[in-house]
């Protein structure tokens, strides 16, 4: 292209504009219903983790606000905030719960939760303090801060997760922990515990809801 030769700028009308907001808010929305469509389909499980630590309301709620992620469904994974620690992640604010670990004295603390739909589940990454639980089809993984001592880590397999973490979620429920790692790079023990996963369905896909 010679020197000083520029191409000239695209001409975008306002009627052309708004036939492009158009064909981009159909595209989301025919989008949403395939999501929804295909979650009717495959999500049949959730975590007994999830649904204890979710307030009434709270997970259809959440799920009714979730939307594919733009990679979908080639990334089949979908995140959506429950709740956070500002009021703004949930219509319902943060949620402060006592918790303790090991045996330490138990704190007040915001929890954060996230709602993550695989190919056929509803799981949970739930942020407790320095602590966390991330659910998978197979129990979950408990993320505690710290290197924990073989010893005190072969104690715990084979027990009861409620003798190293005291939370709603997990207090008085048979979650055995089955297995006890550290991982040195970041400087955290996971226990690893079983927890099999029930049936449920999207708010969606339940006989008395229909689409949205």
């Amino acid at each position: 292209m010679p020197a000083g030769d520029q191409r000239p700028e695209p001409v975008i009308d306002d009627l052309l504009a708004a036939d492009l907001v158009e064909l981009r808010a159909h595209v989301a929305e025919r989008r949403l219903r395939m999501f929804r469509e295909f979650t009717t389909r495959r999500v049949r499980l959730a975590s007994p983790l999830l649904l204890d630590v979710c307030r009434p309301g709270e997970l259809d709620d959440a799920a009714w606000r979730m939307r594919p992620n733009d990679q979908w469904p080639l990334m089949p994974v979908s995140l959506h905030s429950i709740r956070g620690w500002s009021a703004k992640a949930s219509a319902k604010g943060p949620y402060r719960v006592a918790v303790s670990f090991l045996d330490q004295d138990p704190i007040e603390v915001a929890d954060r939760l996230t709602l993550r739909v695989t190919d056929r589940s509803a799981h949970m990454t739930l942020v407790i303090g320095r602590g966390s639980i991330r659910t998978m089809d197979t129990g979950g993984d408990l993320m505690l801060p710290g290197l924990m001592p073989r010893e005190q880590r072969d104690v715990l397999v084979g027990g009861p997760l409620d003798r190293v973490v005291r939370h709603p979620a997990v207090s008085d429920r048979p979650y055995v922990i089955g297995a006890a790692s550290v991982d040195e790079r970041r400087n955290r023990t996971l226990l690893r515990f079983a927890a099999a996963p029930v049936e449920w369905r999207m708010p969606w896909a339940r006989p008395w809801e229909s689409f949205r």
